[in-house]
């Protein structure tokens, strides 16, 4: 008798060392260990009846049934108590979280880990939740742990049965693992999600981003157009927020009209945001519509300026690409109506360049405003332009020049004449206007009766342009003048 039963257990023990052995070559140590409880059984019920061939009936079906049980539904009473009732643990932790008892949930789905280590579903939603705390570390390492228990063999006391935890622990690895940079798994984890629950906008809202980053736009716009149709599955302000990063990724895709009609779709859910506001404004900008775009920009950079975001200053930007946009429009309006002698609509297009011009342009423009009044003959306006030109840019010759003229030509002879010395002494040697002002100069000497430096400033300005017909002239007539005098004298 005691041959035989020892007999038994060394077989009972060839046949479990035999598996382990097996198992470990096949699912690595960890594996092994992990079914280490099944062997045991299957192997006691051989020893058993190798020993005792009658009496091996039962110890047979009991192996067998333990091998089998794996198998059972996820609420097997059996499978809950040989699990050291985690499931328990982890419905008690998912009433806590839902409680707002975050610590109490985080403890009892540490118990529910430590009571069956390979229990996928305590691991995925403990994940979930310090993924949800900012724990992002922690969350990528119990995914990534349950989904190693997804995959295990079926043969073990321990597994962990397919049921949708699996997919939250794809969606928390994916999420985490895009926060840490790891984009290629995060791609992985989150596209398995998706064929799993192909009607979760959250894991399209995840993927949709990741594609964005990596200048996918049409990838990304399909993404934002499946969290919109599976709307149900995520609130109302991220389905606004969808249509707002569609209209995105739409517009960098060249589709124009499509992305206005996604992103005023944004703002019909959400007329608060401001983003939507400014990204609106940007393509009535770039269609033409810059007067609407201007009244996007607005609103969009007071809202962004109160919330303290950055974007504020893009809207800035774009405000002031709108406000050179209509500048260069009257400013090329204006001067086109002065050529063509159209004076009064060159005033009225001058005055709206003038308005948004930036201070580098303000003198020409006003002395092209004052040409405009001159012509028009309304004098004391065209003196108040050429006065503004000469104040906005003092420093240039030129406006001094045009206002000793304009001055010069009311009779207006003394403030003139300082005028055109200013001008004179700013112009660089060689200036091709400094004859003129010297001419003009001439001019005003000899209005106010004095001929000899009115005749000295004709020779200088023939010396420096020796072709000036008018300062020849204007010689030839003081010369003349002079000897009128000189013989009436005599």
């Amino acid at each position: 008798m005691f041959p035989k039963r020892l007999k038994g257990l060394v077989s009972a023990l060839g046949a479990l060392l035999s598996g382990f052995i097996f198992l470990a070559l096949v699912n690595g140590p960890e594996g092994a260990a992990d079914q280490l409880l099944t062997l045991t059984i299957v192997a006691a019920a051989i020893g058993f009846a190798q020993a005792k061939p009658k009496l091996a009936y039962l110890p047979v079906m009991l192996a067998l049934l333990v091998v089998q049980w794996p198998l059972a539904a996820p609420d097997d009473s059996i499978a809950a108590a040989l699990a050291g009732r985690s499931q328990g643990l982890v419905l008690a932790a998912e009433k806590a979280a839902a409680a707002g008892q975050v610590d109490a949930a985080e403890g009892l789905l540490d118990r529910a880990v430590r009571a069956n280590p390979r229990y996928g579903k305590a691991k995925a939603t403990a994940a979930a939740l310090h993924l949800a705390m900012g724990q992002t570390d922690k969350a990528y390492e119990l995914a990534s742990a349950a989904l190693k228990d997804y995959e295990r063999p079926i043969f073990t006391i321990a597994r962990t049965r397919p049921d949708g935890a699996k997919n939250v622990a794809l969606f928390v690895a994916g999420k985490a693992a895009a926060q840490f940079g790891y984009y290629d798994d995060a791609l992985v984890r989150l596209t398995q999600a998706a064929l799993a629950d192909p009607v979760n906008g959250l894991i399209h809202w995840e993927l949709a981003g990741i594609f964005a980053k990596d200048g996918l736009w049409k990838e990304a716009a399909d993404a934002y157009e499946r969290v919109i149709a599976a709307a149900g599955s995520v609130d109302r302000t991220t389905v606004a927020q969808a249509y707002r990063l569609r209209g995105e990724a739409l517009a960098r895709m060249g589709r124009v009209d499509d992305a206005l009609a996604s992103l005023q779709t944004s703002l019909a859910r959400n007329p608060d945001d401001a983003l939507a506001r400014l990204d609106v404004g940007a393509i009535k900008l770039a269609q033409g519509r810059v007067n609407e775009a201007m009244g996007d920009l607005r609103v969009a950079r007071d809202k962004l300026l109160a919330n303290g975001d950055p974007a504020a200053e893009q809207a800035e930007q774009l405000l002031d690409r709108a406000y050179q946009f209509i500048y260069e429009g009257y400013k090329t309006k204006g001067r086109s109506l002065l050529a063509s002698r159209d004076y009064q609509g060159a005033v009225q297009w001058l005055k709206r360049a003038i308005a948004l011009a930036p201070p580098s342009d303000r003198a020409e423009l006003d002395l092209s405003l004052a040409q405009a009044y001159w012509n028009l003959d309304r004098l004391e306006e065209a003196i108040a332009s050429y006065r503004e030109a000469a104040a906005t840019d003092p420093r240039n010759p030129r406006t001094r020049h045009s206002l000793g003229w304009a001055l010069g030509a009311i009779g207006q002879f003394k403030e003139a004449e300082a005028e055109v010395k200013a001008a004179i002494t700013m112009y660089a040697s060689g200036a091709p206007e400094l004859p003129s002002a010297h001419s003009l100069l001439g001019v005003i000497y000899e209005l106010t009766g004095r001929g000899e430096a009115a005749r000295a400033e004709y020779l200088m300005a023939l010396s420096l342009d020796p072709s000036d017909v008018r300062a020849r002239a204007n010689l030839d007539r003081v010369v003349r003048a002079a000897q009128v005098i000189g013989t009436s004298g005599e």
